[in-house]
């Protein structure tokens, strides 16, 4: 959704996000492994040696907490990606691709 509300949340209008900045994942994103936290020890080992591993492939509680509200910590050099720290376990750091995210809060100026 953008542009619209999302669990009785507003939605910002499109636009790129900025450091600080509060975000929902796309359900249909990849997460990729650079420049991201060690994804959990159980999970299985051809997940942990991909570069890239699409949210529907990871356990269903995981993918969901991904998808949650996220802090944007940076955006890279070229402006493809994003990374962003899960608040729902402030120690999960994903790198996602700049149109995978949508921007649900500003942050405070």
């Amino acid at each position: 959704v953008r542009g619209g509300k999302l669990y009785d949340q507003e939605i910002m209008p499109e636009s790129p996000p900025s450091p600080g900045d509060i975000v929902l994942i796309n359900g249909s994103a990849h997460r990729y492994k650079h420049g991201s936290s060690e994804l959990p020890k159980d999970f299985h080992w051809t997940l942990h040696n991909a570069e890239k591993v699409h949210l529907s492939l990871l356990p269903l509680q995981y993918s969901h907490q991904l998808m949650d509200q996220s802090e944007v910590l940076d955006i890279s050099p070229d402006g493809q990606r994003v990374r962003v720290r899960c608040l729902a376990d402030q120690a999960i750091i994903s790198v996602f691709d700049l149109d995978a995210v949508v921007v649900l809060r500003r942050k405070p100026q």
